[in-house]
Parts: structure tokens; C-alpha cells; sequence
């Protein structure tokens, strides 16, 4: 065993111990405290900045304003750029709620050149965006035109970024644009209200992955009151998504205006004056509690407290009105048997609609036995003209003919005149036998008609004559066309006649740019002052008379060129 003496020193140094662990564990809880007083008496700059926008959140802007300026003149707003655009934004975004638009504008303009620091650049512009949305000196017109660039710059430099937050929020602000453009357009604006709902949507659905509940609802605010104004079909969906977030939130812009907007819904949608009442009565609870947790604010809070009370009065004032609007309704009900007289006087107008349209009907069928009669007229008619097209051509074939053996028994010079006549004869032949006749100066296929002079031409030459043709699709009516074979049938009449060379024929109709250009050669060389035979002046007549126009005739390859309109 130990002496008592030993036991006694071994109590007294354990007593010792214990005495010294408790003073170190005071003096520990001083300095925590007198650490938290230093935090609370010399708050940071960030916190400071908390503070501020805690007092904006909850409407207490004189407050906020004079704390700001507490700290305008602090080495911190400089020390670094992120502080300087979040001091200046703060103050812009105070100076905006108190309807003081310029003032923050010009907060925002203080701001150094921000164009190497992407994200604090989009920072500012949508807050310079949102300014002139609401800044009621522009006009519609204005501000469409300043914050459009803006916005669009804004969500093409977020996703360069990847920064989804100011994608979301350039998102949202697009679709408030969207919103407000329709009342400037002054017209249909189905497909802008559309997208603006779009805007809304992926605005909500980048806030959800960011798990950005205050901005969410607030995108969730604007795509309801879209719906409300638009009765979308999502509307009831909507209503409820919109109450969860009403009950579940507790930052009371968000929420006031969520309640602003339900009632709005039972009032003018489902026509509930209960909910109604039920919905402004919260929207006031909601901002009486924001008040209740800002003691400072206590005017404001008695003011609520008295809307509060009368909103409440006002309720059972309503309980009454509405029992009084069923008591209108059983009326109505009995004004429905009022109605039935008139339920009488619509079916005698139906029966009235019937006979008449029997009648109608019994005129139909007279018009479509008329019709037929028509038809079958028609009919032989064209049977007649096919037979009188049939007897024309038989008998310009007839005049060929008696021409060709006439010519056998005369002088040279009978010949040829016989011979051009011949010519022109075959040419009115050839558009006969393309003609159908369905219809008054039907359009003939040019190509198919020139082509048939050709082969007229080609028969007749002794010479083999070789032609090169190139014909654009084009149909003319019967009544023009015939002039341009005539045209075409005096240009190779003249050089099977005056020609000295054998070269090809080349005879060319192509599209230009706002006509079409006629173009013949047959390569023959005409003398210098040469003097213009019956033949020239003939195809220049026959030009006039089909509508071409810019006639040019090129002496030296014996062409000629001209333009003419379908």
C-alpha cells in the first residue's frame, strides 16, 4: 500500500488538474464570444451585402438605401471587380424597387469596361435589360429594340460559358419580353405567346437542375399568368404546381404573387368567390409575416394587420353577396322558362330552312338536267369544228396539190411565186394539224409546230439542207403563232433562194432573263450596201404583227435575232 502521505498529493494534483481544465475552457467560450461580437459589431463585406438584400427581399428600401450608403465610400467596393459589380448591381437593384430607374442606370454605367469578364459583363446587362423593361419613360417600341440585342447576347454568351444560371434568367426575361411585345404588335399574336411559354419553360427547367427554387417559382409565376390570359389547356396542371410552391415557400415576393395570381384564377376562371377571398387573405398573411420577421418595419406591419382585418370583414360581407347571387340563380332558372317560347320560334325558322332547301335542292336537279343538255351541245359542237379542222385541212391540201401541177406547165419565175405560195399555205396546213380545237385560240406547242416547217422545207430542197434546231418548252395561242411561221417560213424561203453557201440552217428560241430571244442563221453573206427585198420587209411586218421587238440583222452571217413575250 502507498503511504497517506503519497495518496493525499495524488488527490491534490488531480484537484489541480480539474481546476486548470476548467479555466482553460472558460477562457476558450470568451474568446468564442468576444469572436462572435467582433463578427457582429465588423461584419465583411459579403455579409454586409446579405444583410442589404435580406432588407430589399422584404421591402424595406429606405433601410436598405441608407446602409448602402454606409458603405459607399468602403476600400472594399474597389478592392476587387466582383465587388465593385456586386455593390453597384445591389444598388441599382434597390434604386429600381423605389421606381428610381435613371438613378440605377447610372449606378450600372459607373461600372469599368467588362468585356474580358464575360460573367460579370451578362451579370450587368440583364440587370441594364431589366431597367428598361420597366422604365416608363421608353416606349414599347424603345425598349424592344434595346433589350432584344441585349437579351439575345446574353443567352448566346451564357452558353458559351456554360453559365446556367444567367442562361435561365436572360431565358425568363425573354419570355417577359415575349409577354409584353403582343400588346405592341396591336394583332394576332398566338405564336409569340407561344414562345414566350417556351422561354418560360426551359427557363423552369434549368432553375430545377440548379435546384434554384426562388427563381423557379418566379419563372412558374409568369408561364400561369401566360396561361390565365391564354386558357391554356395546362392551366388546372399549373394552378396546382403554383400552390404547392405557395404554401411550400417562404420568400414572400414570390408567394404574394403566386396568391395575386390564384385568386385571379378563381375569381375570372372558375368564377369561386370563396377561394378567392380565401387566396387574397393569404397573399396579405404572406406579407404580414414578412413584416412580423423585421421588427423595424412596424408602421407597414400595423397597415397589413388592418387590410388584413378588413379583408376579413370584407369576406363575410362577400358570404353574403354570394348567397344573394344564388338567390339569383333559381331566378335565372325560372327566366330559362321564359325562354322556351323562343325555343318554339327557332324551330319553326329550322322547318323554314328545310322547305327552302328542298326547294334548292329540287333546282338543283333542273340546273344539272340543264347542265347535261349543255354538255351534250358542246359536245357536237366540237365533233363540228374537228370536222370542219379536218375538211380545212383537206382542202389546203387540195390547193397543194392543183398549185404543184400548175407549176409544171409555167416559166420559171411562175414557179417560184407558185412555190412561195405553196410555202405559206403548208405553214397555215401545219398549225391545222396540231390544233385539236378543245378550246378558243388553244396554245400550240412551238417546238412540235416548227418542226413540222421543217420537215416541209427539208422534203422540198433538192439540196439535202441540213437544220440545227433548239427550241425552249413554250406554248403560244393559235391566233399569234401562225405569224411566227409565217416569220419562220419566209426566212428559209429567202435562203433556200438567195443563198451562195451550203452551211447548216440553225434556228434557236431560248428563255432569257423577262422574255425570249428568237434566233436564225444560215451563215449567208450579204453585200455591204445591200438593198432590202420584198422578203425583209415582209418578215419584218409578220415580227410586228406576232409582238417581237429589238429586231437586229447581222448582214455579215445572215442573221437575224429578235425578242418576244409569251
Amino acid at each position: 500500500m502507498l503511504p497517506d502521505c503519497k495518496i493525499r498529493k495524488t488527490k491534490l494534483l488531480k484537484t489541480k488538474l480539474k481546476y486548470l481544465f476548467l479555466v482553460f475552457l472558460l477562457l476558450g467560450s470568451i474568446h468564442t464570444a468576444f469572436s462572435q461580437r467582433d463578427s457582429i459589431q465588423n461584419p465583411t463585406f459579403e455579409q454586409q451585402l446579405k444583410m442589404i438584400r435580406l432588407l430589399t427581399d422584404t421591402q424595406q428600401y429606405s433601410e436598405a438605401m441608407r446602409k448602402l450608403k454606409e458603405i459607399e465610400n468602403s476600400e472594399e467596393i474597389t478592392k476587387t471587380l466582383e465587388n465593385e459589380v456586386d455593390y453597384r448591381t445591389l444598388v441599382a437593384r434597390v434604386l429600381r424597387l423605389s421606381y428610381q430607374f435613371d438613378d440605377a442606370m447610372h449606378q450600372l454605367d459607373m461600372l469599368p469596361n467588362l468585356d474580358n469578364h464575360r460573367e460579370l459583363k451578362i451579370k450587368v446587362d440583364f440587370r441594364k435589360a431589366a431597367l428598361f423593361l420597366e422604365n416608363p419613360k421608353y416606349t414599347r417600341e424603345e425598349r424592344m429594340k434595346v433589350v432584344q440585342p441585349i437579351i439575345t447576347e446574353g443567352i448566346k454568351v451564357s452558353k458559351e460559358i456554360d453559365n446556367l444560371g444567367s442562361l435561365a434568367s436572360f431565358y425568363n426575361l425573354k419570355a417577359s419580353l415575349h409577354s409584353d411585345e403582343c400588346a405592341y404588335v396591336g394583332q394576332d399574336c398566338k405564336k409569340i405567346k407561344n414562345a414566350a411559354a417556351r422561354y418560360y419553360k426551359d427557363a423552369m427547367r434549368i432553375f430545377l437542375i440548379n435546384e434554384d427554387t426562388l427563381n423557379y417559382h418566379n419563372s412558374l409565376n409568369g408561364l400561369f399568368r401566360l396561361s390565365i390570359a391564354e386558357l391554356s389547356p395546362e392551366l388546372d396542371s399549373l394552378k396546382d404546381l403554383v400552390l404547392k410552391y405557395a404554401e411550400s415557400s417562404s420568400y414572400f415576393p414570390n408567394v404574394t404573387v403566386s396568391r395575386n395570381l390564384l385568386g385571379h384564377y378563381f375569381a375570372y376562371i372558375k368564377h369561386d368567390s370563396l377561394n378567392y377571398f380565401k387566396q387574397t387573405v393569404l397573399e396579405k398573411s404572406a406579407m404580414i409575416d414578412a413584416v412580423n420577421n423585421n421588427a423595424d418595419n412596424t408602421i407597414g406591419k400595423l397597415k397589413l394587420l388592418y387590410e388584413f382585418d378588413s379583408l376579413k370583414a370584407d369576406l363575410n360581407q362577400n358570404r353574403e353577396v354570394i348567397a344573394q347571387k344564388d338567390l339569383m340563380i333559381v331566378e335565372k332558372n325560372r327566366r330559362i322558362m321564359g325562354n322556351v317560347f323562343f325555343s318554339v320560334v327557332l324551330v319553326i325558322l329550322s322547318l323554314i330552312l328545310i322547305v327552302l332547301f328542298l326547294k334548292q335542292r329540287r333546282l338543283t336537279r333542273k340546273m344539272n338536267v340543264t347542265n347535261r343538255a349543255l354538255n351534250q351541245s358542246n359536245h357536237n359542237y366540237q365533233l363540228l369544228i374537228k370536222e370542219s379542222n379536218h375538211r380545212i385541212k383537206n382542202n389546203l391540201q387540195m390547193i397543194l396539190s392543183i398549185i404543184e401541177l400548175d407549176k409544171e406547165g409555167n416559166n420559171h419565175k411562175s414557179q417560184v411565186l407558185l412555190g412561195n405560195i405553196s410555202s405559206k399555205i403548208l405553214t397555215i396546213a401545219a398549225l391545222h394539224r396540231v390544233l385539236n380545237f378543245e378550246e378558243h385560240n388553244q396554245k400550240v406547242e412551238l417546238k412540235k409546230y416548227f418542226n413540222e416547217i421543217i420537215e416541209y422545207f427539208q422534203d422540198l430542197s433538192k439540196e439535202k439542207v441540213k437544220f440545227i434546231s433548239d427550241f425552249t418548252n413554250l406554248e403560244i395561242k393559235s391566233e399569234r403563232i401562225i405569224y411566227f411561221g409565217l416569220v419562220l417560213n419566209e426566212m428559209i424561203s429567202n435562203t433556200l433562194k438567195h443563198r451562195c453557201t451550203k452551211e447548216d440552217i440553225f434556228i434557236q428560241v431560248q428563255k432569257t432573263e423577262n422574255s425570249f430571244e428568237f434566233t436564225y442563221k444560215d451563215c449567208s453573206e450579204f453585200p455591204l450596201n445591200y438593198d432590202k427585198h420584198s422578203g425583209i420587209n415582209l418578215i419584218e411586218d409578220l415580227i410586228v404583227r406576232f409582238g417581237g421587238v429589238d429586231l437586229k440583222f447581222n448582214s455579215r452571217i445572215g442573221e437575224y435575232k429578235f425578242y418576244f413575250y409569251e
